[in-house]
């Protein structure tokens, strides 16, 4: 059932079949883009249909979306235009651990292939290459790594009570 959903300035349409929709975060999502400046980048790892994302771009912001649903990236790449903020929006279709090792270029290491953005069309419009493991399954190892750059960015990390144990 396709539908079209207003949020606080925005219009997201979806398929409630197809993708993941939660109303109740609407506050949660608009009070930490309201943190944001225009200019800033954003990297909204779990971007569903881009109830983040999208009011991020509407206020200025460069935003690099992923999700591992391709039905949620497809109607993410349709809400941006909706909204008219699809230059601002990069959607990506991959497992959020290879999506942040594939777009945090470590310093030094510019030149390997691997530490990029995938530029690759499969990536973007075949999903997961099958030898990766989605981060769903609750392994985190190997998910984050760490190394000093010149400015301090913020990271935001929503879990669920079950999501990460430290």
């Amino acid at each position: 059932m396709v539908t079209e959903i207003k949020q606080y300035g925005a219009t997201f349409r979806l398929d409630y079949g197809l993708v993941y929709w939660n109303s109740r975060l609407e506050h949660e999502h608009i009070r930490l883009v309201s943190l944001f400046k225009k200019g800033d980048v954003i990297c909204d790892m779990f971007a569903g249909i881009g109830p983040f994302s999208i009011p991020s771009a509407q206020k200025g912001c460069v935003v690099y979306a992923n999700d591992l649903n391709p039905d949620s990236v497809h109607y993410l790449r349709t809400n941006a235009k909706i909204n008219k903020v699809e230059d601002y929006i990069f959607a990506y279709n991959m497992d959020a651990r290879v999506f942040m090792q594939k777009l945090m270029t470590v310093p030094g290491l510019e030149t390997r292939s691997d530490s990029q953005v995938a530029t690759d069309e499969s990536y973007s419009k075949e999903g997961v290459p099958p030898n990766e493991i989605s981060s769903s399954n609750g392994n985190h190892n190997g998910a984050f790594f760490s190394y000093e750059i010149p400015i301090h960015p913020w990271i935001l990390s929503v879990c669920g009570p079950h999501t990460l144990t430290v």
